[in-house]
């Protein structure tokens, strides 16, 4: 049974009868729409300096700023400085570490571009992209890089973190608020966001890597995103690490997921907003929280959760009927 919950559904008319239960309801209603009156009125849309005439290149730069390709170029090569004296005196000469030069500004572009290509044409393996077989072969890479200095900085020299030292999510964490900090500068979102569960394959080591047969990619790591619906501009992520995840300070410890998820993401954004996500996040806890903080919600209901109407649990409806649920207060309609 597909169920919608929302905090404001303005315009719908009935089907059929409101069916007042359980959400503190009393007395049935003859319109299928929330009170709820949030007025967005935010300056959306582009705030970076390009217009019409930029280049993918400019539009590039203003995410991946100086600071950013400095501080990533920076960061692998005193890395690589380490590692190979870690490696010292007398290296295997086939070794990485017996072989390494410091990676120039012209190779960092080049690296970044190369691994911005990879993320369009994607292959099995590395190594693929440097085929010669006919079928495989792209020029364009062998002409870019050599395999064997490329698979050096992406293998084993690649670092994003200040501290060479650095352990576990310290690694990526600090780099990625930077990125995601220039994505909020450079773009403020439209009424409509959508949140979401990112799964990004990943088969090496890590301890935050999970395990789901029913994903595409069953070997993973879960980020929750936070995407413009209208662009589907990249707003705002929240790497999973277990017991270890960041969230929000300001959200109480003893808050489900669902709620400190929310409250985590959209701390950079204004109120009003119209949120759409499935039913894995939607609970009562979490949508009493944005209805106090004058967000709108959208989304599918899973209905085994509590203090929903219980006949939505055996609800039995002919084709093209719905029945409407609405709380006491008109803050939250639930449509089946």
């Amino acid at each position: 049974m597909a169920l919608l919950l929302a905090l404001a559904l303005k315009g719908i008319k009935m089907v059929d009868l409101a069916l007042i239960q359980d959400l503190n309801l009393s007395n049935p209603t003859s319109y299928g729409s929330t009170n709820n009156n949030f007025r967005f009125a935010a300056q959306s849309g582009l705030l970076a300096d390009l217009d019409v005439t930029a280049t993918p290149l400019s539009c590039f730069r203003t995410l991946c700023t100086d600071q950013v390709f400095n501080q990533l170029l920076e960061s692998i090569n005193s890395f690589a400085q380490q590692k190979c004296q870690q490696n010292l005196p007398s290296p295997h000469p086939r070794s990485v570490y017996y072989e390494w030069k410091p990676i120039t500004e012209a190779e960092m572009w080049k690296f970044l571009a190369v691994t911005t290509q990879m993320g369009i044409d994607q292959k099995p393996a590395i190594r693929d992209y440097w085929s010669t077989n006919p079928p495989d072969y792209i020029p364009w890479y062998h002409q870019i890089f050599q395999r064997p200095r490329f698979e050096a900085i992406y293998h084993t020299m690649l670092h994003c973190s200040d501290d060479n030292n650095a352990v576990s999510k310290e690694k990526v964490e600090p780099f990625i608020e930077v990125l995601l900090k220039n994505n909020r500068e450079a773009f403020y979102p439209f009424q409509d966001l959508n949140l979401d569960e990112i799964v990004i394959g990943w088969q090496g080591r890590w301890s935050y890597k999970q395990f789901n047969a029913a994903k595409p990619k069953k070997y993973h790591i879960k980020v929750f995103g936070l995407c413009d619906s209208t662009t589907s501009y990249v707003l705002n992520l929240l790497k999973y690490y277990g017991k270890e995840t960041s969230y929000n300070p300001e959200c109480n410890a003893d808050s489900g997921q669902a709620k400190k998820v929310f409250h985590t993401l959209l701390a950079h954004f204004e109120k009003r907003h119209h949120i759409f996500a499935d039913r894995y996040y939607t609970s009562y806890e979490l949508l009493e929280y944005l209805c106090e903080n004058k967000y709108y919600f959208t989304g599918t209901l899973n209905v085994q959760r509590r203090n929903f109407p219980p006949e939505l649990k055996q609800q039995k409806l002919d084709h093209m009927q719905a029945k409407w649920y609405l709380s006491e207060g008109e803050k939250i309609l639930c449509v089946s």
